[in-house]
């Protein structure tokens, strides 16, 4: 009798220890603005933008030098009209001689999507050219989104390695941000085609070519009014202009096409294409660096274990 209370007991235990294993660390939504699709898995809330790209220039000119500053710049004719400007000011700046950089920025490190604090020369025009920072950057190279991304997990990296109370507070071991493959840029779009009770994603509405998004109307559909007028009816539009999806991402179809790791092809439409090229399964192929080609970063993470 007392065999059988013993191999009871180690049952329950082995059963707890088993159930403690796979107990799976509840995953916030949101971390370091990007936003949850799958377990470990998450991707940028917005398109990477003119503002994130500014901070990314700054940082290498400040850390790398002017020479690695530049090969960051992207073709100036190839942004929004608005940021035209500012990005101009920037490509002066870099010219400046490795002794006589200026730090674009003053963020503490990690805070790689937060309001910038400009040099003087830009703080001159700061309320004309704060708008500029809301674009999408666009006018880069695939091999400028790789390294934008990959700067993005040495950053984090150092900030996870510091032991800092920031640090801790994300609850992170580890973080990796990537271009996704085209099949996980897929399994975003998807998350469009699905109706929901409100009707406000359906793919009914997005094959007929009225604008739930920023892309070109295939039929004829009332214009959206203000935006239109704004922006005109076939140009990029700041982040945000349009409300999320559900799950909280921005510009998932429309604005701009978004790079994939597959060089010369991108995912999801732009303000030039009509929606049937954003679905999940279409994509587009580009040969050089466009006006409206873009790209958000996809996210590996890895949790810290909660302690009991």
């Amino acid at each position: 009798m007392v065999k059988k209370i013993f191999l009871f007991v180690l049952i329950i235990c082995g059963l707890q220890v088993v159930y403690a294993q796979k107990k799976p660390i509840k995953q916030p939504k949101k971390v370091l603005e990007t936003v949850y699709i799958r377990d470990n898995f998450y991707a940028d809330e917005i398109e990477i933008s003119v503002e994130d790209w500014v901070y990314f220039i700054g940082y290498k000119l400040h850390v790398e030098g002017g020479d690695s500053a530049r090969k960051m710049l992207p073709d100036l004719r190839l942004l929004a009209p608005q940021a035209y400007q500012l990005l101009n000011i920037v490509r002066d700046l870099c010219q400046r001689e490795p002794g006589d950089a200026v730090m674009l920025a003053t963020n503490n490190l990690g805070e790689i999507l937060q309001p910038l604090t400009f040099v003087e020369q830009v703080n001159k025009s700061k309320e004309s050219l704060l708008p500029a920072t809301e674009f999408p950057i666009t006018g880069i190279s695939y091999e400028q989104a790789k390294a934008f991304c990959a700067w993005r997990t040495n950053q984090i990296t150092e900030l996870l390695n510091s032991g800092s109370k920031k640090a801790k507070k994300l609850g992170l071991q580890k973080a990796i941000f990537r271009l996704p493959t085209p099949a996980e840029a897929d399994s975003l779009l998807a998350l469009c085609q699905d109706p929901n009770q409100d009707g406000q994603v359906d793919s009914v509405f997005i094959k007929t070519g009225c604008r739930l998004w920023n892309y070109s109307r295939s039929i004829g559909c009332p214009d959206d009014g203000l935006k239109v007028q704004t922006y005109g009816k076939q140009a990029m539009m700041r982040y945000r202009t349009y409300d999320p999806i559900p799950q909280g991402f921005f510009d998932v179809l429309g604005n701009v096409a978004e790079l994939t790791n597959q060089k010369y092809i991108c995912k999801g439409g732009s303000f030039r294409q009509p929606a049937q090229d954003g679905l999940s399964g279409a994509y587009i192929r580009y040969s050089q660096p466009e006006q409206w080609i873009g790209f958000r970063c996809f996210a590996e993470y890895v949790f810290t274990p909660k302690e009991k």
